[in-house]
């Protein structure tokens, strides 16, 4: 092994390997966990990554005029490679291309991963807590889909499905959004949760400050400055339904502990809508329950454990007027 390649060390190597087995096409879910904690693991391997990313950048002519030659690299180990040397790329150049080759085969540009949001899921009945580079965590709930992308400017999130709370890390030069359909939570450093439901997304606020806006979705950011916003104060939830304008959004007050009950396993209702308090069940259970219209103004209250969704439907039925009847997979749930 070369002077030149001990120079690169291990990390380097790991995070070129890394970089180009999730560029496969066939990589595994679990393959892909393993990634996104190794990357959360510490702040150099990050950068690691954009030091790849930054090789690749610089040898565009170099990768296109040996194509070939770096596609069998890829599969090669750093002796092999080396030893292949004298079939067309001297010593120098060819060390630099295989680390770049490792990293951007089937990637198509070395700003890739600068670029790409890392994305974090859960499956059904699962909880996580993920932890950022940047010192934030995510707790997801189940059934839950985040998207990461931090930057030197900015620190960028998108909630696409279910519930998360962050505990954001202050960094007043980097502003921490998420984005949930069509609203966007602004913080510094704070902790709060954001759900996204099928008619509604809410925000609470555990601690710190939060401020939202509406998302410009043709332009793809948040509303320039003048842009109606509104803040949320500690305690507070704020319902965001489907076309109501943030000055007319109603608010709530929860407790506190209550709400974050999920993270523990529990899920707690108080006078929730049915429809609302099933959508949260289902998280956890592949056997789905469905609100019919007759009970959509039922209010449901109680601390159910969310593997128990049996549990739940006798709760709900032995106290309000609903019936539960099988239909196929599903359960539904009928107003008397």
């Amino acid at each position: 092994m070369t002077a030149e390649i001990r120079k690169i060390g291990d990390s380097h190597e790991i995070a070129a390997r890394w970089f180009f087995r999730m560029a496969s096409e066939d990589v595994s879910d679990r393959e892909r966990r393993a990634f996104e904690e190794w990357l959360a693991e510490d702040e150099r391997n990050r950068r690691d990554f954009v030091s790849v990313s930054e090789t690749w950048g610089a040898m565009d002519g170099l990768i296109a005029d040996h194509h070939h030659e770096l596609q069998a690299m890829v599969m090669c180990d750093t002796h092999q490679a080396m030893r292949q040397s004298r079939k067309g790329l001297q010593r120098r150049r060819l060390i630099a291309a295989s680390v770049a080759a490792f990293t951007i085969t089937a990637i198509g540009g070395g700003t890739w991963f600068a670029t790409q949001p890392l994305s974090y899921h859960t499956e059904l009945g699962e909880r996580r807590v993920v932890r950022l580079a940047d010192g934030s965590t995510i707790s997801l709930d189940a059934n839950t889909s985040v998207r990461v992308r931090l930057t030197d400017n900015e620190r960028k999130l998108w909630l696409d499905s279910g519930r998360a709370r962050f505990n954001v890390a202050s960094d007043p030069l980097r502003p921490f959004s998420v984005t949930a359909g069509d609203r966007v939570v602004v913080a510094t450093g704070t902790s709060f949760s954001v759900e996204k439901l099928a008619v509604q997304v809410r925000v609470l606020l555990y601690e710190g400050s939060v401020a939202v806006q509406n998302e410009d979705t043709a332009s793809g950011f948040s509303q320039s400055i003048g842009a109606p916003t509104r803040k949320v104060a500690v305690g507070q939830e704020l319902v965001l339904g489907e076309g109501t304008s943030l000055e007319k959004a109603p608010t709530a007050t929860p407790d506190l502990s209550l709400s974050s009950s999920w993270e523990s396993g529990l899920l707690s209702f108080d006078a929730t809508p049915l429809p609302t308090a099933v959508e949260r069940m289902n998280r956890y259970s592949s056997r789905k329950m469905v609100v019919a219209k007759s009970a959509a103004n039922v209010r449901v209250s109680g601390v159910f454990k969310t593997d128990n969704s049996q549990g739940f439907i006798e709760g709900v039925t032995s106290v309000m007027p609903v019936t539960a009847r099988e239909n196929g997979d599903t359960i539904v749930l009928t107003g008397k």
